[in-house]
């Protein structure tokens, strides 16, 4: 079965002429089958909105919105496996018609072409679907996440991080006193431990080295994310330590430690970059230029810059001595 329907021009008309098709078929469905809706009207401009898809740049919202209506409309139809379509027919009685012409006119039963199948409905009626936009593919990748045995954004200081850390591989290297070999060798494989730790109180300095190499290799869970063009162009190799080092022309000079000649990566824009940072301006804070040149003794960042600006915009006690208000010179009296 074929369901048809005249509208008039106006914008609101095609919204309740489809609002009741819809209706009309979830009232029939149960008892006939209806497989294609004409919806057609003399309006060439109604049908140029509905046929251009979104008009809200040339007609308004008012407009626009009535074609999103269609639109949800035609969709559920299309759900239902019912075709919507759209098409141009002369409209008599917004003419004006007799009596006598309005008796027997085909307004009461339809044009004469009603009845013949749709490829023989004059070429004027110019059916035609909505064009329903689809989604674009969205494409997922599914990437490991790495983990890590420190959560730096959880301290505010590097100093309280390095002790926190050296107290954890105390209280590790005491628990696994009583561990079988293979399982102590799993548990230092985990935590980038080769050896056992000495047994050191936490504010000695070679616990300090020792959590200060952890805290170094937590930069190994974003060398994944930094691209290959600027491990090419900083030369970054691993050291005997696991640690990722940039190589330059420093190592030819005469500076005894290692850290000076062989800067050690640190990936930009993180919670550990930040506390580095702001070591490095320190109580005295710094300025832009000393600060970077603090954090280039030992660590090499990308985007340093950058990054030692906001470290500095953020600063409270800065900002109170840099961001005072103007003072207006005082008025000739």
């Amino acid at each position: 079965m074929q369901a048809r329907m005249l509208w008039q021009p106006e914008p609101h008309d095609p919204t309740i002429a489809g609002g009741l098709t819809l209706t009309t078929y979830e009232e029939l469905k149960k008892t006939i089958s209806v497989d294609a809706v004409y919806l057609l009207s003399d309006s060439e401009i109604v049908l140029n909105w509905l046929e251009n898809g979104d008009p809200s740049k040339v007609t308004g919202v008012l407009v626009s919105d009535r074609v999103k209506e269609i639109k949800r409309i035609t969709t559920k139809s299309k759900e239902e496996s019912v075709k919507m379509y759209f098409g141009y027919i002369t409209d008599c009685a917004t003419r004006g018609l007799t009596a006598e012409e309005l008796y027997e006119h085909t307004w009461w039963k339809g044009p004469e072409f009603f009845p013949k199948e749709q490829k023989d409905w004059r070429e004027e009626t110019r059916l035609f679907e909505i064009l329903l936009e689809t989604a674009d593919p969205l494409q997922i990748s599914v990437q490991k996440e790495e983990t890590t045995l420190v959560y730096v954004d959880r301290f505010s200081c590097t100093s309280k991080l390095r002790k926190t850390v050296t107290y954890v591989l105390k209280f590790l290297n005491r628990t696994m006193r009583n561990l079988p070999d293979v399982a102590k060798d799993r548990i230092r494989k985990i935590i980038g431990m080769e050896k056992e730790l000495e047994a050191v109180t936490p504010i000695e300095a070679a616990g300090m080295r020792h959590a200060e190499k952890i805290v170094k290799a937590h930069q190994k869970q974003y060398h994944s994310t930094s691209t290959a063009d600027i491990q090419r162009k900083l030369n970054i190799t691993p050291d005997s330590n696991g640690i990722w080092r940039c190589h330059g022309r420093l190592e030819k000079s005469r500076l005894t430690e290692e850290a000076e000649k062989k800067s050690i990566f640190i990936a930009p824009n993180n919670s550990l970059a930040n506390l580095i940072i702001q070591e490095a301006h320190g109580r005295y804070h710094c300025s832009t230029a000393h600060t970077m040149a603090e954090v280039r003794k030992r660590f090499w960042i990308p985007k340093l810059r950058q990054q030692v600006k906001k470290v500095i915009k953020k600063c409270t006690a800065c900002q109170r001595c840099n961001n005072l208000l103007f003072r207006y010179p005082s008025l000739a009296e």
